[in-house]
């Protein structure tokens, strides 16, 4: 049986890269292209459960993969699986914080680096606090692994995590890994023992 973990598919804002965590953009043309080869996949795979973020951009997208699928399935929002807050520099583009004070800092301790100010009312969060918060769902599926294929439409950030649990990556390793949109990754339990594996879409 197989758990499989997809990011949203392209939006504005990752197109024109900006930070979007909280903060939401609609799909791209190629987001929305990318979300259909997700449900083409999912049919294939016989997906029969649905967990999706609460985010804008990933129900988007799952409602484009319900429609591939061409049947309504069980459909859960939770917000366990939600990107990360980037406080002030929500919906700002990399080029525009060239000046900030806290940049230094963001580029030597990415992994512990608190986003500062506040995103309308949510504090800045920190990759280490979302990991800490992310681990007690991890080890709940490897103790309650799904008995139905399922796929959990979330972000960049929980599926980066998603790789260093389970493969047990390094901090350096884990920050390194960057998901895309166009593939996924596939939590598969075989004979008691799980396997993580990174596929392209179709």
């Amino acid at each position: 049986m197989s758990l499989y973990f997809a990011r949203h598919g392209q939006t504005v804002f990752n197109l024109e890269n900006r930070f979007q965590g909280l903060s939401d953009s609609p799909l791209t043309d190629l987001g929305k292209a990318q979300a259909r080869r997700l449900g083409e996949f999912a049919k294939q795979a016989g997906v029969t459960n649905l967990i999706v973020s609460p985010r804008g951009r990933a129900i988007e997208t799952a409602k484009i993969v319900i429609e591939a699928l061409g049947q309504d399935i069980p459909v859960v929002i939770d917000q366990i699986w939600r990107e990360m807050c980037y406080g002030d520099w929500e919906g700002r583009a990399e080029s525009e914080i060239v000046n900030e004070p806290a940049r230094e800092e963001w580029l030597r301790y990415q992994l512990s680096f608190t986003y500062p100010g506040n995103y309308q009312g949510h504090p800045g969060d920190s990759y280490a606090a979302r990991y800490a918060e992310l681990v007690p769902t991890f080890e709940f599926l490897t103790k309650h692994f799904p008995a139905r294929p399922t796929l959990i439409v979330a972000h960049y950030t929980p599926l980066r995590f998603v790789r260093k649990y389970f493969d047990r990556l390094s901090d350096d390793e884990a920050m390194a890994y960057e998901p895309a949109h166009d593939r996924l990754l596939d939590l598969t339990m075989i004979d008691g023992r799980i396997q993580l594996t990174e596929e392209a879409l179709p």
